[in-house]
């Protein structure tokens, strides 16, 4: 016995110690059986109606559930004591004792209460419920009361008789009362309908072991049942006090509720002749609507799920009554609105209503925040917790691979990297590539049309083309190889541009081979392929000197600087607006440089065959390749920034003079105007000569890899490489030298007149980048050429005479000059030029500011799109992005993992789907 104790008590209730109730089969047809419910989960309030504390109950001893009417009686106890109603508690507690096999009283009432044989014996032997509801209504008295509503206790009366005329089972005034075998007295009609709906023929109030006997109910005693017909009642209607036996014939008052016993008998009539539970009456004006409402006897966390839906229905008809035609949800949202924040929160937590995302509204959340997994499982506890959900992390990985959908490769390439003591090695870095660029464009431009995030321009690009713009560029320790779509929503900026190459190492010819020449092919067929009733056709987009690279020119430094034209750098000394020069082609380039390699490929014959000295990349036309406008700008601008500080220079050097008493300057001025000029000259050949130097280096390593054999070639690029080497190293010390007789005087930051155009920077808002010379962002080349700030620029010089107090007659000359060169700048290109040939003679002019002068009007007149759309600004931010995901994943050691979630990161960043379930950015407020 002791062995199986355990499992007896799974089938016997903590409370009363009967053994749980699991149905029993009657006539073929299976009982569904009670439900039993919990201890743990009801402790408090076990405790509170039973003083049962289930906190300290022991395995061995204690069951661990009870049954459904010990759960009704607690009920009752705990809305009697919340109403602070007297109430008698009817239920036998029973008191479990360590086990035993001779004392057990648990395995004993599991025995007694057992079946020994089949249902069908057991059921002739046992009293059926209808037996005994037969018994019942035989011995029940005549029913003193029998009108509606039931009256209530005298106030007087209640503290003396409640517990003898009420019911324990439904709280009220006794009715036909039968007598218990625990001398307890009940309704008639509350005992059968106990008996009906809980098939247990327990007795309700003491919930003994054994069920009810005929021979164990009685009918009241003739004293109970006169007491309950003498006794004073209250009528409900009128408030009056009736004795018990004549309220059935008792008539309210008419002066009492007359107007509203009319009013109920006419709706009444009204609502017995129409199915419906609503009526209009009908008005001078607008009709009043009556709605049927059955009156709640009981709280909602006693009553049965069918009386839970009923109320429900009546609620939602209500609301749409009162919604006047609109969806009756609106009503509602109201409803819930108007609460409070508190009380809001109070009801979504306790229905266990949770707000949730979808996966890519997740994705979208990790993407935007820069989140990686881990971090994205803790916010999805901490939003758990507040009731919101933010969908799991299988379902989100299943989406973010979709979107990668294998088509992502990180492995380590040998790259090459130049050495601190010169030459180059070669040594494995990450690279992560696209296994299929073609792949990835489709996969965008269905994420595109799904999202509606296709446009033309309204007729700037062909109603049957799509427009794919290639670019590429350095920056954040890695090179990135990128695609736009034009036909995007802001193509140029940093979210519609997609990565499909980058490699951590630098953009040397040698590299950009490795990493690019596997898309050859794709990117040729890439151009005029047909995509649904689309024509694909692509651009290719960068700086300068990468478009060079590309298309294997030797880059700005050559005698043939551009890309577009034959113009040389001699040309470029005078004016070349309104002068012919041939273009160049993809195929004159190819036909260049098949000429150059069959000479020998002699770099010092490179401008015999005008320094095409690669085979270019891609099979991209130049009528398609973009003019790089931020660059033109910011070079351009560069330049006439550094006029402008040279100009003001000048006026610090004449201030310093005439604090000295000599104006015009002496032989010490005139030498330092001489090495002033000379250092600005030694500054520009030491530049040619890097450029030069970087190239003949790339071209030695590009060919000491691919044609390793031949050393007659690769000796004459060493001999030049090393002569161009030596002639940078002497231009160095040659500028050195000068720098030093320059500090003998003053810096050129030192002056007041140059200190006075930094300062109107500063008030502009306009600051130098760290590195890259000090050249200024794009966007704040375009603020400084704004008509307001181009005055405050220039009136620098003005306002530094006027507060040092000197009079110096090429002041209002530079104010002048520079004010008109600026503002032509920023608003007409023929007029800049013509300003720039008239006041600044002998200047010579830039390979940006030739691709300005004679390209930029050109390319924009073919393809009626401007810089703003076909730029390379896109490939240039994309590195804030990358440098912001490399700063999240910097703690993960492997570095080809830690590429590749840097660039499903992007992916995801990239991807419209993403980026549709992303909120709309909020719109910033101006400042008045």
């Amino acid at each position: 016995m002791e062995v199986h104790h355990k499992c007896r008590l799974v089938d016997l209730c903590r409370v009363c110690g009967c053994k749980l109730h699991r149905g029993v089969k009657a006539k073929g047809k299976a009982v569904k059986p009670e439900p039993s419910y919990s201890c743990i989960s009801y402790a408090d309030k076990l405790l509170v109606a039973f003083d049962i504390n289930v906190a300290v109950d022991a395995a061995e001893i204690h069951p661990q559930k009870f049954c459904t009417l010990c759960f009704k009686a607690m009920s009752r106890v705990l809305v009697a004591k919340e109403q602070k109603n007297h109430v008698k508690c009817y239920v036998q507690l029973y008191n479990w004792h360590l086990h035993s096999a001779s004392t057990c009283k648990g395995c004993k009432a599991f025995y007694s209460t057992r079946w020994h044989s089949s249902p069908q014996t057991i059921m002739t032997e046992m009293i059926t419920p209808r037996a005994i509801i037969q018994v019942i209504e035989k011995l029940a008295p005549p029913a003193v009361i029998t009108r509606e509503p039931r009256p209530l206790l005298v106030a007087s009366e209640v503290l003396s008789m409640a517990d003898t005329l009420s019911c324990p089972i439904c709280l009220e005034i006794l009715n036909q009362p039968i007598e218990l075998p625990c001398r307890v007295y009940v309704c008639c009609t509350c005992l059968v309908q106990h008996i009906k709906t809980s098939l247990c023929l327990k007795c309700p109030c003491c919930y003994t072991t054994s069920d009810l006997q005929p021979e164990d109910l009685k009918s009241a005693p003739d004293l109970v049942v006169k007491l309950l017909s003498d006794i004073a009642v209250q009528c409900p209607s009128c408030k009056k006090d009736v004795i018990a036996r004549n309220y059935n014939t008792h008539k309210c008052s008419p002066q009492i509720n007359t107007q509203s016993m009319i009013a109920a008998e006419v709706i009444t009539q009204l609502f017995e002749s129409t199915s419906s539970n609503t009526i209009q009456l009908q008005t001078g004006g607008t009709p009043f609507t009556v709605m049927k409402i059955t009156q709640p006897r009981a709280p909602m966390n006693l009553i049965s799920r069918r009386t839970k839906k009923r109320r429900i229905e009546e609620i939602t008809k209500a609301r749409a009554i009162l919604s006047a035609g609109s969806p009756s949800i609106v009503l509602l949202e109201t409803e819930v609105r108007s609460l409070p924040q508190e009380e809001r929160d109070g009801i979504l937590k306790t229905a266990g209503i949770t707000a949730g995302m979808t996966p890519e509204q997740g994705l979208a959340l990790k993407a935007g925040l820069g989140l990686p997994w881990n971090k994205l499982r803790l916010l999805r506890q901490w939003l758990s917790n507040a009731g919101m959900y933010i969908g799991s992390e299988r379902k989100q990985r299943a989406v973010s691979k979709t979107i990668i959908d294998g088509n992502l490769l990180v492995e380590l390439t040998p790259f090459s990297f130049a050495l601190s003591g010169g030459g180059d090695e070669l040594r494995g870095a990450p690279h992560a590539f696209t296994l299929s660029l073609k792949q990835k464009v489709v996969q965008l431009l269905e994420e595109n049309e799904t999202v509606g995030n296709l446009f033309w321009y309204n007729g700037l690009i062909p109603s049957d083309e799509i427009w794919i713009k290639l670019g590429g560029d350095r920056g954040g320790g890695s090179f990135k190889m990128s695609f736009q779509i034009v036909n995007t929503e802001a193509p140029n900026s940093v979210h519609a541009t997609c990565v499909f190459s980058c490699f951590e190492a630098t953009d040397a010819l040698s590299n950009l081979h490795v990493a690019l020449d596997r898309f050859r092919e794709e990117i040729a067929d890439l151009n005029g392929m047909r995509w649904k009733n689309y024509t694909l056709r692509t651009f290719m987009s960068g700086d300068y000197e990468f478009l060079s690279s590309i298309y294997g020119l030797s880059g700005a430094s050559g005698k043939y600087p551009c890309l577009w034209c034959l113009v040389t750098l001699d040309d470029l000394i005078s004016p070349t607006s309104g002068r012919i020069f041939t273009k160049r082609s993809l195929q004159s380039i190819t036909r260049d440089h098949q000429r150059f390699v069959e000479s020998g490929g002699n770099l010092k014959k490179a401008q015999q065959y005008h320094n095409c000295i690669q085979e270019p990349f891609f099979n991209i036309e130049l009528t398609e390749v973009c003019i790089p406008g931020l660059h033109v700008t910011q070079g351009i601008f560069q330049k006439l920034l550094l006029l402008f500080q040279n100009a003001c220079h000048e006026l610090d050097l004449q201030y310093a003079h005439l604090q000295q008493g000599s104006l015009n300057g002496g032989p010490m001025f005139a030498m330092y105007c001489n090495t002033f000029a000379d250092v600005a000259k030694t500054r520009e050949e030491l530049q040619s000569a890097e450029e030069e130097k970087d190239t003949l280096q790339q071209v030695l390593t590009y060919c000491s890899m691919v044609h390793a054999n031949c050393d007659q070639e690769l000796r004459g690029i060493v001999e030049l490489f090393e002569a161009t080497s030596e002639k940078v190293q002497m231009l160095v010390q040659r500028l050195n030298m000068l720098m030093e007789i320059l500090k003998k005087e003053f810096d050129l930051n030192d002056g007041p007149f140059v200190k006075g155009i930094e300062e109107s920077l500063d008030a502009i808002g306009v600051h130098r980048q760290k590195y890259f010379g000090g050249i200024f962002v794009g966007n704040h080349v375009h603020k400084i050429l704004q008509p307001s700030n181009v005055e405050m620029l220039c009136s620098s010089v003005l306002k530094t005479a006027h507060t040092l107090g000197v009079f110096i007659p090429e002041v209002h000359e530079v104010y002048t000059k520079f004010h008109s060169i600026l503002s032509k700048f920023g608003e007409a290109i023929r007029d800049f030029f013509t300003t720039l040939d008239n006041n600044f003679k002998g200047v010579r002019r830039s390979v940006k500011m030739h691709l300005l002068e004679c390209h930029m009007q050109e390319w924009i007149g073919h393809h009626h799109a401007g810089c703003g759309l076909m730029g390379e600004q896109g490939a240039e931010s994309i590195h804030s992005q990358f440098n912001s995901l490399g700063s999240i994943y910097k703690n993960i050691p492997d570095s080809l993992e830690r590429l590749r979630c840097i660039m499903q990161d992007h992916y995801l960043k990239v991807s419209p789907r993403i980026k549709s379930a992303s909120p709309p950015k909020p719109t910033r407020q101006k400042s008045v």
